[in-house]
């Protein structure tokens, strides 16, 4: 936000499928949020012969890198939707992140239409927390505000402040042993939630 990042042009990089581990470990790295699971998993790489765009300030692991992953979508199984009595086979976007510090201009839209072009959904939707963004770039990208869901539950233990959610209860523990375990309930500020159509202008369920 205050624009302390690498800048990337998405025109200089690649895009492909990646596999579950790739995804989990560069999500595990970069992303506020936990790993979840994805039927899809795309990445966006640098070829290093762009590595001249990066500050030398910015360390590349390993030094000796062909190529760096700077940013990575997942989505799910597409689902049937109904909307105004038709069926949509619909998509959710489900993670979306940089690399830490660097920032991929255009990078999430060059993914969407790689996606796109593969698995042809008729639309995507998407969830912006509002703890940590207001959802404009979305809107930018084509996507339509529908709702704002309620403020949600999570738990963290002070000194660790690893966020579990409730369907996430550690060892199956219940809310009160977890709050017996030192664990406190903590309210997110809810979500927005994103449509972009692209077979059915029709937005109304």
């Amino acid at each position: 936000m205050v624009g302390l990042s690498e800048r990337i042009p998405a025109r200089l990089t690649q895009v492909r499928r990646i596999d579950k581990p790739t995804a989990g470990r560069f999500l595990q790295e970069n992303h506020l949020q936990v790993v979840t699971n994805a039927k899809y998993k795309y990445g966006l790489f640098l070829p290093a012969r762009y590595f001249r765009v990066l500050s030398v300030d910015f360390r590349l692991q390993p030094v000796n890198a062909t190529e760096l992953l700077v940013a990575v979508a997942t989505f799910s199984h597409p689902r049937s939707i109904t909307r105004n009595g038709t069926v949509h086979r619909s998509v959710e976007l489900v993670r979306f992140a940089n690399h830490l510090n660097c920032t991929v201009v255009g990078g999430l839209d060059k993914l969407l239409k790689a996606f796109v072009t593969d698995v042809q959904p008729d639309d995507i939707m998407t969830y912006a927390d509002r703890d940590w963004s207001n959802g404009r770039s979305y809107e930018k990208l084509g996507f339509t505000r529908l709702e704002t869901t309620e403020p949600n539950p999570f738990w963290v233990r002070p000194g660790e402040w690893i966020r579990h959610y409730p369907s996430q209860l550690l060892d199956g523990l219940t809310e009160i042993e977890m709050a017996d375990s030192g664990y406190i309930p903590v309210y997110n500020a809810g979500s927005v939630k994103f449509v972009k159509i692209y077979r059915n202008t029709d937005l109304a369920d």
